[in-house]
């Protein structure tokens, strides 16, 4: 036991401006186009966030003002942006006065250059108040068992307070059954890990993706282009950690794919020099216990109870079948109408701009088009806790009725 002598207090002070400026544009080419141009240089910028046409007009429907949409849509109009391909975009910045108003002056350079315009903050301000941080502690029932919404508590101000919702859809991956567990019990989530390397385009010159089978236990490894770099994985490992522990790819899991990787390509001499970082994700996957993790099937499945729809399993490449069965669980506890039309196109077609262009050099590395930082192989930051982050979004019933919400709970 000691005596403390001398303390040393570092007091940083809060930002001037804290800014976040909502954009439109005339088409989603030219909203990536755009941002992806911003991301590509020094402009200081805090955050960024795109939409699609979908979810832009999601986002106004869920404002709940339609006067002020109707005339947000002419303003659109007037100055050329079609309601009918409007792509909206979020620009963040912060710090002193001079510096964010020099970022801010060129990237709306920017924007304008690709048509995109300005509508100020009232928008950004809006986003700003999204419940990040946020812990649902349980699920609210009335007398009869049946959801009528949630207990949320802010984990930094450990404010608690309840939200409404008619249904909740637990769409929380591997943490799902924290607030529905399994009713079959033979099954449960067994968590599962995958990591992968990102690399520069330089070390890996390929053009289009590659598949080969590592020769240790004959997975398919994937080499794919990606936002200028190349992408290799995936591994496959039981993750036996604590969920709420950010996962972080395991010195096996380095050696496993550099192995693969250099056996493939001997002739490249890929070193780990040529890495630039690497990330890992937990894979939701039902099991009994008794398979090899790459063997176990990776169907989803939907557990419902009194307006309680969880939904967890499943791949990427299934997502809309996934959301399909989601939301027709979740149909009985809404008012009467029906789904839209679920054959529809997701994805808007994008046409591909130049290599150095469409993405960013090889030099720079991989940025997500949100611009979240990825984590070097030789961080060994803190890890932050995951959370549950509920996520209001709607349902179309038919041209003539309202958009319903329900409460989709998402990690964060």
């Amino acid at each position: 036991m000691g005596v403390l002598t001398n303390v040393v207090v570092n007091i940083v002070a809060l930002p001037e401006k804290d800014d976040v400026y909502g954009v439109f544009f005339p088409s989603w080419e030219r909203t990536i186009h755009a941002m992806q141009t911003i991301t590509g240089t020094d402009i200081s910028f805090s955050m960024i966030r795109l939409s699609n046409h979908a979810e832009t007009m999601t986002n106004l429907a869920l404002a709940g003002n339609q006067q002020q949409t109707a005339l947000l849509m002419r303003y659109l109009r007037l100055r050329g942006i079609s309601e009918k391909k409007a792509c909206m975009g979020l620009v963040g910045f912060t710090g002193s006065r001079r510096s964010t108003a020099a970022a801010r002056r060129a990237a709306f350079s920017i924007i304008r250059r690709y048509k995109g315009i300005s509508v100020g903050k009232p928008m950004g301000n809006a986003w700003k108040k999204s419940l990040n941080y946020t812990v649902v502690r349980r699920i609210d029932r009335d007398d009869d068992s049946h959801v009528v919404g949630v207990e949320l508590e802010d984990v930094e101000t450990h404010e608690i307070k309840n939200v409404s919702s008619p249904a909740v859809i637990n769409a929380t991956g591997s943490w799902a059954e924290r607030l529905h567990p399994s009713p079959d019990p033979q099954r449960h989530l067994r968590p599962l890990r995958g990591s992968h390397l990102v690399f520069t385009a330089a070390a890996i010159p390929l053009n289009e993706g590659f598949c080969f089978m590592h020769r240790l236990d004959n997975r398919p490894v994937f080499v794919i282009p990606w936002e200028g770099a190349m992408l290799v994985g995936t591994t496959d490992l039981d993750h036996p950690q604590d969920l709420s522990i950010e996962p972080n790819i395991a010195e096996a899991e380095v050696n496993y794919l550099m192995e693969g990787i250099q056996a493939i390509f001997p002739s490249l001499n890929i070193s780990l020099a040529d890495c630039l970082c690497a990330f890992a994700g937990i894979r939701p996957v039902l099991s009994e216990g008794k398979l090899k993790p790459s063997d176990e099937s990776r169907e989803h499945v939907v557990w419902v109870d009194h307006g309680l729809v969880t939904v967890t399993g499943g791949k990427l490449t299934t997502f809309r079948r996934l959301a399909v069965d989601a939301l027709k669980a979740t149909k009985p506890f809404l008012p009467p109408g029906k789904l839209a039309d679920h054959k529809a196109l997701v994805f808007c077609k994008v046409q591909k701009l130049p290599a150095l262009e469409y993405g960013l050099p090889p030099e720079h590395g991989a940025v997500s088009m949100v611009a979240t930082a990825v984590r070097p192989i030789p961080s060994l930051r803190q890890p932050k806790p995951r959370i549950l982050q509920p996520l209001m979004v709607p349902i179309h019933c038919g041209p003539n009725c309202p958009m319903w919400r329900i409460m989709i709970l998402c990690e964060n």
